[in-house]
């Protein structure tokens, strides 16, 4: 998943929208605007989350 979100940040003018499920709770339509090997960094209602990937269950990439 991390080479992946990487691939479309480099690929996309626009950012990359996604829904996250952690084990806490979900952000819906989130922005991503940096993944690394940690976690990733997204922004979701006006404020920033850095999640690392061992609190996330689910990702779903929006069109």
């Amino acid at each position: 998943m991390l080479e992946y979100l990487r691939k479309l940040l480099a690929e996309r003018t626009d950012s990359v929208t996604v829904t996250i499920t952690s084990h806490y709770q979900s952000y819906p339509r989130s922005g991503v605007y940096d993944v690394d090997d940690i976690g990733i960094a997204i922004e979701c209602q006006g404020h920033n989350y850095c999640l690392p990937w061992a609190a996330i269950s689910e990702i779903e990439i929006e069109d």
